[in-house]
């Protein structure tokens, strides 16, 4: 996009109306800082109006506050630090930015995990992002960049061995009727339908170079250009947490290594760890995830401040645009950055621990008052 000074209008023509806009970027982003950033571009191109586009189009989310921007490379979050800064301190805790991120995706530290109860832990997952250095991410990369992801993704992930051994499965050449089957098997991500994708220009071309690769269980899985260049996921049925935790570890490290041993790095910084195109994705990139039926507790009137104060967010079983349907949600750690691996997915474990216990007493007619959990 050109920068708009170079269509002779100023920076009050061209200042959004957010008057009415209720995400992280709105609450940061004033008519003298727009002023400032407008003025500047990435080496790649991106301007602030493509930082912000999302934020603009989309005013509000019913499920959860949006982060109201995000990146086109791994240069944004320098260029555009003014803005971004404070949206990462106020999306992430206070996460400032001389604060340094921690990283440990060592399976041995974490404790407990495989005694969640499945009769109301339906399934467990845990997944993050990376980012190939040296290409621009799927809000601006061109066809050739998206190809050239896919391209060294399809060459990394051949090399797997074992358990973790797969297929590449490319979006264009599967029928429709096969796209939806991994879809409604939540597999595959969906077809760009979210105005969150959309807005931020993560739709175009589609399906062009875009696919999955799972092993031959389908209980680990990488997604190949949708909202970040990788999507690892580890994933299985029931509540053993621990296993698929395992799991990731062990595929993330190895997929790492084929990535640098073709000449490739991830984005990280010691900063923003793993550089993501979402904002609320920095750092870990982490959200380990259960489907978890909770229809007695999710009525109660303190559920929304339990779920704040053990650090854990909601959404409906279908993705963050859905509701939950028969008292299933999908709970998962709501922090990313200032956290390491383990100690987020620590907090699931625990926290889903806590409200099965919850649920267990509710449905008995017991009172749950005593069992409200502090603030972490």
């Amino acid at each position: 996009m050109a920068k708009m000074n170079l269509r002779g209008m100023t920076a009050e023509d061209e200042y959004p109306d957010l008057s009415k806009h209720n995400n992280h970027m709105a609450k940061v982003l004033t008519k003298d800082m727009y002023k400032t950033l407008r003025e500047r571009v990435t080496p790649s191109g991106y301007t602030i109006d493509d930082v912000i586009q999302t934020g603009v189009d989309n005013p509000g989310h019913p499920f959860i506050m949006t982060v109201g921007c995000v990146a086109g490379d791994e240069e944004t979050y320098e260029v555009f630090k003014e803005l971004l800064d404070p949206v990462i301190e106020d999306r992430h805790g206070g996460y400032k930015p001389t604060d340094k991120h921690k990283t440990d995706i060592n399976p041995d530290n974490l404790k407990g995990g495989d005694d969640l109860d499945p009769a109301y832990v339906l399934s467990s997952r845990v997944r993050t992002g990376r980012s190939i250095c040296g290409l621009s991410l799927p809000p601006h990369c061109t066809r050739g960049e998206r190809r050239n992801v896919e391209k060294l993704s399809i060459d990394a992930l051949a090399s797997l061995t074992g358990d973790l051994k797969g297929k590449y499965y490319a979006l264009k050449d599967m029928t429709d009727a096969e796209q939806q089957q991994l879809i409604d098997d939540h597999f595959l991500f969906d077809k760009p339908v979210s105005p969150l994708l959309l807005s931020a220009g993560m739709g175009r071309d589609w399906p062009d170079a875009r696919g999955i690769w799972h092993n031959d269980s389908k209980t680990f899985l990488v997604w190949v250009n949708e909202e970040d260049h990788l999507r690892v996921i580890s994933m299985e049925n029931g509540g053993n947490m621990k296993v698929v935790f395992n799991r990731f570890c062990t595929g993330l490290t190895k997929i790492e290594e084929l990535f640098k041993a073709n000449g490739h790095k991830f984005m990280w910084n010691e900063h923003l760890g793993y550089v993501l195109t979402c904002p609320s994705n920095l750092g870990t990139g982490l959200r380990a995830g259960v489907h978890v039926k909770l229809p007695k507790m999710s009525e109660h009137p303190k559920f929304e401040e339990v779920l704040k104060n053990l650090r854990l967010q909601k959404r409906g079983t279908g993705g963050v645009d859905t509701a939950a349907t028969g008292g299933v949600f999908d709970i998962s750690n709501a922090d990313r950055l200032g956290f390491s691996e383990v100690e987020l997915v620590q907090m699931v474990i625990d926290g889903v621990k806590m409200l099965v216990e919850m649920e267990k007493k509710l449905e008995a007619a017991g009172c749950i008052d005593d069992m409200i959990p502090a603030p972490k």
